[in-house]
């Protein structure tokens, strides 16, 4: 693996998203050492204010003052997953004029859309390349002494867990989003 532009990681469909800040976030540069995409970075090209405060829930966006809040008492994988959520929301058009407080077994069907589109979002802006998680894996599980083409469960849940640390994201986003682009199946 090598250092690569945002544009070599992302598809130009979800890069588009991003409308005129596209190609600045497309130069931003993935080092091989440190394979973390800049959620901070992102939200200073788009110009979000990003604070943390002690919330009762993950965090939010204001767009109103391109304000995102998030929750100071939680870990760092989730940290990350809720600003690329809410950042998602700034680029979706996501957000209502109101924050409202509630749980999201209160959402209207348009409202738990709206969520699942953030955290699809999320996901694809922490986790963006197939062919560079995949590259992460075999390295981990050869690290591990594991053959990346025949491997158990346990080897796998060593890798997922010393590749999320390495991308600073939850094992479990991890695991999800590699079922999701068929790269690990669930039995």
């Amino acid at each position: 693996m090598s250092n690569k532009e945002y544009s070599q990681l992302y598809d130009p469909a979800f890069l588009n998203k991003f409308g005129s800040k596209k190609e600045e976030i497309g130069q931003l540069t993935l080092h091989d050492d440190n394979p973390v995409i800049d959620l901070n970075q992102i939200a200073n090209i788009l110009g979000l204010e990003v604070t943390e405060e002690d919330l009762a829930v993950d965090g939010f966006f204001k767009k109103v003052d391109k304000h995102i809040v998030i929750n100071q008492n939680v870990s760092e994988g989730r940290k990350r997953f809720t600003l690329a959520h809410e950042i998602g929301h700034s680029q979706l058009g996501n957000d209502e004029p109101a924050i409202a407080f509630r749980g999201a077994e209160s959402y209207t069907d348009d409202e738990q859309l709206k969520e699942v589109l953030a955290n699809k979002f999320a996901a694809e802006l922490l986790m963006p390349n197939k062919d560079l998680l995949i590259d992460l894996m075999k390295k981990a599980l050869c690290d591990l002494g594991a053959d990346p083409q025949h491997f158990g469960y346990f080897e796998r849940d060593l890798a997922l867990s010393d590749v999320s640390s390495r991308i600073k994201v939850s094992s479990e986003a991890l695991k999800f989003r590699l079922l999701n682009l068929n790269v690990l199946r669930n039995n």
